[in-house]
């Protein structure tokens, strides 16, 4: 079974949620998103100055995922700060502190979901095979509005997964639904405490729909094939690739 989502519990609204590199124009540039509740880990462990103990009971979660949050935030300010993108603030898995869990999920304002599909519409099946995927849609849970993104690892020989993964990670998601992901494409997504979800079938809509009702779970890994799932494309191969950055050719729609 996938574990239950936690939302975190934030007190930080941003006043300005993009940021970009004088003197490149803005066609020109790639983004790093950086979720509210990386913000607000960032936030608490050096503006408030707490230590993280303190901190991750504020956002109501555990040390250890305050931690792997906290990192995660350092390393997409990294790239920014080094490689010259653009940084925006987006998403997250995260509630306002007034409002309680039920409220937050009610209102679908804590997710931003990657789901692995043969085409371009909310309407098309699942691309069972994460690595090996034709595209990503990216949607947010609350509005639903989608941005498509072509899986430009599914012609490398080797990494693919590994690649699509820090791929998707770089779009600032915090669930992936999929049929069937590979141990190492998984260790990315644990590395930045992204929910992974496999063994998912049908469309991409009534994969999301079923997450937002908390009825998704994932598949045996033992059973080798994603449970409810039709035919899917991969090959399951695995390789050499594009980096974290994401190179993903995007379009956004609704």
């Amino acid at each position: 079974m996938a574990r239950p989502f936690k939302c975190r519990q934030i007190e930080f609204s941003p006043q300005t949620t993009y940021f970009k590199p004088a003197g490149i124009p803005l066609r020109e540039l790639e983004e790093v998103v950086i979720t509210l509740d990386e913000v607000e880990t960032l936030r608490l462990a050096h503006l408030e100055s707490l230590y993280q103990e303190q901190a991750a009971e504020k956002m109501n979660i555990s040390r250890q995922t305050f931690g792997n949050i906290l990192n995660t935030a350092y390393r997409k300010i990294a790239d920014g700060i080094v490689n010259a993108k653009a940084i925006k603030i987006d998403g997250g898995v995260c509630q306002p502190k007034e409002l309680s869990s039920e409220e937050s999920h009610a209102k679908g304002i804590f997710m931003k979901v990657a789901v692995s599909s043969t085409g371009k519409e909310l309407n098309s099946p699942i691309d069972t095979h994460f690595g090996r995927c034709a595209y990503f849609v990216i949607a947010d849970t609350e509005t639903m509005q989608t941005e498509v993104c072509e899986n430009q690892s599914a012609k490398l020989s080797m990494g693919a997964g590994i690649e699509a993964a820090r791929f998707v990670v770089s779009k600032g998601v915090n669930a992936v639904l999929t049929g069937v992901c590979g141990p190492k494409a998984e260790q990315v997504f644990q590395a930045a405490d992204i929910q992974i979800i496999q063994g998912q079938g049908g469309t991409v809509l009534s994969a999301i729909e079923r997450l937002k009702n908390g009825q998704v779970s994932s598949a045996p890994e033992s059973s080798g094939v994603p449970a409810g799932a039709g035919g899917g494309r991969g090959m399951g191969g695995a390789g050499r690739g594009m980096g974290g950055g994401g190179r993903g050719a995007c379009k956004r729609g609704n």
